[in-house]
């Protein structure tokens, strides 16, 4: 099968490369009524071009099959942690999300033909119940990157 069919491809290819990405998937990755195309792709940095096992997903969900990549032999080097801003989403949170909105009066929002007000009624509802029920939390970020 043929990397790039057209000059559409052929231009995408060469400026996909001028950031040393190359392509991966050379099977099709669709196939209907007796045509089949390479419209799904991945695209990975040239240096690891031979350090990836590639091959099809075929689990009929799709007109298209998936594709799976596994990178081989590829070392990370840990880099300094970082965190990050979570919100804390456990059963007991949802629970208390979905009793905060099972008990609020919605008159406010259906008490108006405006749409827009209506619509921000029910956003600051919302919003409120969320951030009140699914608290923000630090989570240590761990940031690797390949050797």
């Amino acid at each position: 099968m043929k990397i790039a069919t057209n000059d559409n491809n052929w231009t995408l290819y060469l400026l996909l490369a001028t950031y040393n990405l190359i392509s991966t998937v050379l099977f099709p990755t669709r196939s209907l009524k007796g045509s089949i195309s390479a419209i799904d792709n991945i695209f990975i940095d040239i240096s690891h071009k031979d350090k990836y096992t590639l091959y099809p997903l075929i689990n009929g969900l799709s007109d298209h099959d998936g594709q799976i990549i596994q990178p081989e032999n590829i070392n990370m080097q840990k880099q300094p942690s970082e965190f990050g801003i979570v919100r804390n989403f456990n059963k007991h949170s949802m629970n208390d999300f979905k009793t905060k909105l099972s008990y609020e009066i919605w008159d406010t929002i259906f008490g108006d033909n405006d749409v827009n007000k209506t619509f921000n009624n029910f956003h600051n509802i919302f919003k409120g119940f969320f951030t009140q029920a699914f608290l923000k939390r630090k989570k240590t970020v761990l940031v690797c990157q390949t050797v």
